[in-house]
């Protein structure tokens, strides 16, 4: 995406006054963060009652049976040289693959051939038997799995390309969504690397088959279903072209001497874009100041000021300072994972919508503002900056919180 050079690093991040971008993607997040963190929590202490559970059994075996045993306390682990290596060598691999083109394979082609020969067989056994209407079914899915295969051979090409140019401002491929899932992002390094790349479904009621591949969930996938799972990682560069020729248009409407900015009209034409673009993409991927509403609400100062006595966690062991307490600001895997919760849970979806809604339509009234500025005209407009309204210049963090709940 064409980055808006009037607002890198100028109003977006230095005028702290007009930068409301990561005070938008913050606010939505207050309502939630105590039953997203209290989930978090109890999915953190049932595993830590089951690893207690465990090795007490463990260490009452070995000790004797009357022996008393404290369990020990669970610690965070942390990434070994070892697993980075592991991660290192992976991508290397991939890199490789994708180097020498990511194609069926020729054990691929064996299997193909061999399933196509065993209906080729079917077809000629219905026939011999006069069944016709049979024979002609078989031959249906013969060229459906014929199309299939072709399909299934075209997406894989696009991962090689899309996966080689991971990147959240990259003109086409996938962006940070994809390395914000782990569990994808390993699932499509094994498809890339597979030996056999291609799988068959299940028979449907009426006996036939279908070529795709078995997704992270272990579920089937068609080719076209495969296709539509692909398209959340991908930088949706369309929309934030649109979001851009927004801005665009209003810091020419904010040298109107006698103009004023229409938020609720500027919030529809946002949503309009949020509502028919990927969602995912619009909240990890850089838009305008080279960051995105997923890192503006990490950096934010309610996530920023969390400890662990706050969440009423325990501390992790081993930190910077080799030192931890409570009163420990919380870990950036902690601040991911509430984040995560808070952008993909689906019980926080109607509320993470909102946020990027405001957060793109306060990144276009920075614009219109910015212009009018520049031009003296903003005093000219009292009633653009009505601290009534909830957008007033001069408003602190914490007005601008009560203004928006």
């Amino acid at each position: 995406m064409a980055a808006d050079s009037t607002l890198v690093e100028g109003a977006y991040r230095a005028a702290r006054p007009v930068d409301m971008g990561k005070r938008a993607a913050q606010e939505k997040l207050s309502d939630n963060i105590a039953s997203t963190v209290g989930r978090l929590k109890k999915e953190k202490e049932s595993d830590k009652a089951e690893a207690k559970k465990e090795a007490a059994k463990k260490a009452t075996e070995k000790q004797g049976a009357n022996t008393t045993v404290v369990p020990p306390v669970e610690e965070e682990k942390e990434a070994t040289a070892e697993d980075k290596d592991n991660v290192a060598e992976v991508e290397n691999q991939v890199e490789l693959a994708i180097n020498e083109g990511v194609t069926l394979t020729k054990r691929d082609d064996e299997n193909i051939s061999a399933d196509l020969e065993g209906l080729r067989s079917q077809v000629n056994e219905a026939l011999l038997g006069k069944d016709k209407n049979q024979a002609a079914k078989i031959t249906e899915n013969v060229r459906q799995m014929r199309d299939d295969k072709e399909a299934v051979s075209f997406i894989l090409n696009n991962i090689g390309q899309d996966y080689n140019n991971i990147g959240n401002t990259t003109a086409h491929g996938y962006g940070m969504n994809l390395e914000n899932d782990p569990d994808a992002k390993r699932w499509m390094q094994d498809l890339i690397l597979a030996q056999t790349k291609l799988s068959m479904s299940d028979p449907d009621k009426d006996g036939n088959t279908r070529y795709g591949v078995y997704g992270p969930n272990n579920e089937f996938m068609t080719p076209n279903q495969l296709t539509e799972y692909l398209v959340q990682f991908e930088v949706d560069n369309s929309s934030f072209n649109e979001i851009d020729e927004l801005a665009e248009g209003y810091r020419d409407k904010g040298s109107e001497p006698s103009g004023q900015f229409d938020r609720d009209t500027a919030m529809k034409s946002v949503q309009r874009i949020v509502d028919s673009g990927n969602f995912k993409s619009l909240m990890h991927d850089s838009s305008f100041g080279s960051t995105s509403f997923v890192e503006d609400l990490m950096a934010g100062e309610e996530l920023s000021g969390m400890t662990y006595s706050k969440l009423g966690l325990d501390a992790p062991a081993g930190d910077d300072d080799g030192v931890i307490n409570r009163e420990d600001n919380i870990s950036k895997d902690l601040k991911r994972k509430i984040v995560n919760n808070f952008t993909s849970h689906p019980e926080y979806k109607g509320k993470a919508k909102e946020a990027v809604i405001k957060y793109y339509t306060d990144y276009l009234e920075r614009n219109y503002n910015k212009t009018a500025e520049s031009k003296n005209l903003i005093n000219d407009r009292p009633g653009n900056y009505n601290t009534d309204s909830g957008y007033t210049n001069k408003m602190s963090a914490k007005d601008f919180i009560n203004e928006s709940t």
